[in-house]
């Protein structure tokens, strides 16, 4: 009876065994049935950005490798973490070599990679501000103001002593200007009379302490909670009262423009006043009045320099003279011929009633 048995067991445990291989399905996918899986790369993403010091163990052209590699990659928060330690480990003698790797690469994508230039702008800053200085345009109206602001942003870190004693020397271009300007505001901590300080330590007629009073303006604004231009004007110590003319007039012009024509009425004798600072004024009250405003501006005193056109009354009596020529010519014939401001306007005015004269004079000179 056992043998049967035995033989019943067998056959069972064979037909289980068969069924289970039928229904077979194995772990893993044979490697012929598979596509290869391609991890995407980018230039210099193959690894987790250094610290900063991994970044000063390199060797300085290991280092500049790894720059021009970060200034590849394409996500600007990766490419910022990237170049951050990068930079910061950068020697003073490879920021010549990196800036030249950015400018490479702006050329070349025609990006502006704007956080990482800052960056580097710091760093110059805390290795070789003055050396950073043929980078900058030295142009009053197309300027590197925010790339100035940077750089002494980075000295100010480092060296402030030395920063603030650099400011206070004289100087001899716009750039170094802007980057004095920098320096001085910064030392001040947002003290008007630290500020003031500073300004009357600088040489007399230093174009720096006019870059710094409009900041000296808001200081005194914020501190005393009074941003009445015509009061700060009138309390600022002495000395710095000729330079603060140009900026008090301007900053009433952003107000009240019957307030600034008053003031301007009152100070217009002033000895720091500069006829310049008056034109977005005059602009205002010319287009509603050009013949108020030629009458009152003509009391104002003359000059006899280059910048005769400057007057206030030459605008609003050329546009008057467009609007009513009898009227504007009558009155001219009213004021002193030995006026500079006067002789002006009536060549302009011979100038556009003979447009074809005036070229062909212009042409044989």
């Amino acid at each position: 009876m056992r043998t049967p048995l035995l033989l019943l067991l067998a056959a069972a445990i064979g037909i289980g065994i068969i069924y289970q291989a039928g229904n077979f399905t194995p772990t893993a996918t044979p490697r012929s049935l598979t596509k290869p899986t391609v991890q995407p790369t980018t230039a210099a993403t193959e690894s987790a950005p250094l610290t900063l010091a991994q970044a000063r163990q390199l060797t300085s052209e290991q280092r500049l490798d790894l720059v021009k590699k970060a200034l590849l990659i394409e996500d600007e928060d990766q490419r910022t973490a990237s170049l951050l330690p990068l930079i910061q480990a950068l020697t003073k003698e490879e920021l010549h070599a990196a800036t030249d790797l950015f400018r490479e690469n702006e050329m070349d994508s025609g990006s502006f990679k704007k956080s990482s230039w800052g960056t580097l702008w710091v760093q110059w800053g805390r290795l070789d501000p003055l050396g950073a200085l043929p980078f900058l345009k030295n142009d009053p109206i197309d300027h590197d103001l925010p790339t100035a602001r940077l750089i002494m942003k980075g000295w100010l870190e480092t060296d402030p002593a030395a920063a603030l004693a650099w400011a206070q020397e004289p100087k001899d271009s716009f750039t170094k200007t802007i980057m004095a300007r920098e320096a001085i505001i910064r030392s001040a901590d947002g003290d008007p009379q630290k500020l003031a300080a500073s300004l009357l330590a600088l040489p007399a007629g230093e174009d720096t302490v006019k870059f710094c009073l409009d900041d000296y303006f808001k200081l005194v604004g914020t501190t005393t909670g009074n941003p009445d231009a015509a009061v700060i004007y009138e309390n600022i110590p002495a000395p710095l009262r000729d330079a603060a003319w140009p900026v008090a007039m301007k900053r009433l012009t952003k107000g009240d423009l019957q307030v600034a024509a008053d003031w301007l009425n009152a100070h217009v004798n002033d000895p720091g006043r500069t006829y310049e600072a008056t034109e977005a004024l005059i602009y205002q009250l010319d287009i509603k009045d050009p013949t108020g405003t030629a009458r009152w501006t003509a009391t104002f005193p003359d000059v006899s320099d280059q910048d005769d056109n400057r007057h206030p009354a030459v605008g609003p009596t050329i546009l008057w003279y467009r609007l009513e020529p009898d009227a504007a010519k009558a009155w001219l014939q009213t004021q002193p011929s030995n006026l500079h401001w006067v002789s002006n306007v009536l060549k302009i005015i011979e100038e556009e009633d003979n447009p074809k004269e005036s070229q062909e004079e212009s042409t044989e000179n």
